[in-house]
């Protein structure tokens, strides 16, 4: 406990040297060898997002396209052909029996620059930030410091700083 390791460095082994009485190693008995090995570090986290962002409006308009196939037969009722700049394209297939049956959808949509207010870019580098140590946890690692702060200038907010965490090290 306590000690600095570096890659390479025998941990565990499953060979008991045997001395002789001159302190020498002379032979080694084998052995079952069996740990749980941990190690504390710290890695850096960085995420930035950009103060502007395009927001999607979309218009109360939906073209439909219902369709089923037999074999290599298609055939549809509706129809999603458009002259839309921007839409929203959605394919739901489903299988029965010996065929396809599904639904084509879009929505069109028009976009306009918005911005983030600080409130709102703390709560999504926030919630990525959970997101990112819940994927961690989920892994075995333990946290044991959080130094990771949010920045916010004219144009971007960011994330970063350390965290010292505790994880299983080592490989057979």
């Amino acid at each position: 406990t306590g000690d600095t390791v570096k890659t390479g460095d025998i941990l565990i082994s499953g060979k008991i040297p045997i001395y002789n009485d001159a302190k020498e190693i002379i032979s080694y008995q084998d052995c079952t060898a069996d740990a749980d090995i941990t190690g504390i570090k710290q890695i850096y986290y960085d995420n930035e997002i950009s103060i502007k962002y395009e927001n999607k409006q979309y218009y109360d308009i939906v073209k439909r396209e219902y369709f089923f196939k037999i074999g290599k037969y298609r055939f549809s009722f509706g129809n999603i052909k458009n002259n839309y700049e921007k839409y929203k394209f959605k394919h739901q297939q489903y299988n029965y029996m010996s065929g396809l049956f599904g639904l084509r959808t879009i929505t069109p949509y028009q976009t306009h620059k918005s911005t983030y207010t600080e409130k709102e870019l703390k709560e999504i580098l926030n919630s990525e930030f959970h997101y990112y140590c819940t994927n961690l946890k989920k892994k075995g690692v333990v946290i044991l410091q959080n130094d990771v702060k949010i920045y916010t200038w004219s144009d971007r907010a960011s994330a970063y700083g350390y965290l010292t965490i505790e994880k299983k090290v080592g490989h057979k």
